[in-house]
């Protein structure tokens, strides 16, 4: 029979809802104990609690010993399991016919999986992705926010967002119904952490930057969960990546890749005093264009607007992005044609070549 950890916390939900809070003294497979509970509605109850553990299912019972004035408490039976991040997932149910669900997290030194293996957490694995450009809506920030919540008992979801020139910080859960309020964001960041086995914390976390990166980064003890979530995250993401500015910025639309292959085409075509303005005009035209777009040309747009945006808002981004690179292969041309002698606008006849 293996041991159980003695201090435990987490909630239950079903017809009532609340943190629970357990000590237990295990002693050979078996333990006894204390489960304290707020309920959300009806106050503090506490029950003197039994039950056995043989390291993978748990069973307990409770006698009520202590109540809100004017509540009645049934007696407690509860089932459950343990889980690979260290926590009890199970049902409970009463004498008086309530009933639900519960989760348990370790929260002493010892957890049961360290009781059973004597191991600690050796390292912490980190997961990190880059997402492209991104245009999101109300409904893709819902969709995130209950995503990245998966997997955390514990732990609420906090928005961060820049008003008015600084940074606000808000639980999720506060300020859905306050979304559409915002209006249009550039900066966004998502954030969830709870305790993990050994005492350590696991989070995960989603900053969008219109300025910057967009990233999605996780943490753990567990290296299969961390690359996991990170990688379910990401591909949430990818759905509203926009392929053409991703790759403006990532490559420079691969303007520069065609500037300098056309350079390498036309340069035998210059005659030797041509050559070094001609790649010199090409390089600057080359970073020029990306300065443009990175300037321009934001790297997430976040709309919470109850208002959809019309279809030239959406697209604007995108023809933006076309009419940079079209610019820039005319501006190309230009240089050629200058250089070569097919094209000589009055103001360059005074320059001798």
């Amino acid at each position: 029979m293996t041991g159980i950890g003695r201090l435990w916390a987490g909630k239950i939900y079903g017809t009532n809802t609340g943190n629970l809070f357990a000590e237990l003294e295990p002693s050979d497979g078996a333990f006894n104990g204390t489960l304290r509970l707020l309920d959300d509605r009806f106050g503090v109850a506490i029950y003197s609690v039994t039950g056995t553990f043989d390291g993978v299912s748990i069973t307990i019972q409770g006698t009520p010993s202590q109540s809100a004035e004017g509540q009645e408490l049934g007696v407690l039976n509860a089932t459950g399991s343990l889980g690979p991040e260290g926590q009890i997932r199970g049902q409970w149910s009463t004498t008086i016919g309530t009933g639900g669900t519960y989760v348990l997290l370790p929260h002493d030194a010892a957890t049961p999986t360290e009781a059973a293996t004597g191991l600690t957490a050796e390292q912490l694995h980190t997961a990190s992705r880059n997402i492209g450009a991104l245009r999101l809506y109300a409904d893709d920030i819902q969709e995130l926010i209950d995503l990245v919540s998966r997997d955390f008992a514990q732990g609420r979801v906090v928005l961060t967002y820049r008003e008015r020139g600084r940074e606000v910080s808000r639980y999720a859960s506060d300020m859905q119904t306050d979304l559409g309020r915002l209006g249009e964001l550039r900066y966004l960041k998502l954030y969830i952490q709870c305790p993990d086995a050994h005492g350590i914390n696991k989070f995960a976390l989603i900053e969008l930057n219109a300025a910057g990166i967009n990233e999605v980064r996780v943490q753990g003890i567990q290296e299969s969960w961390v690359v996991g979530k990170a990688e379910t995250i990401a591909a949430a993401l990818k759905r509203s990546q926009k392929t053409l500015s991703t790759t403006f910025r990532t490559f420079g639309l691969n303007i520069n890749g065609l500037l300098a292959i056309g350079t390498l085409v036309f340069l035998p075509e210059l005659s030797l005093t041509r050559r070094v303005p001609f790649v010199f005009a090409m390089a600057l035209i080359g970073w020029g264009i990306l300065q443009v777009h990175t300037r321009f040309i934001p790297n997430v747009i976040v709309y919470l607007s109850s208002k959809t945006p019309t279809k030239i808002e959406r697209a604007w981004p995108q023809i933006l992005s076309w009419l940079i690179a079209a610019t820039s292969a005319v501006v190309a041309s230009i240089v050629y044609g200058i250089l070569k002698g097919e094209y000589m606008p009055s103001w360059v006849t005074k320059f001798s070549w």
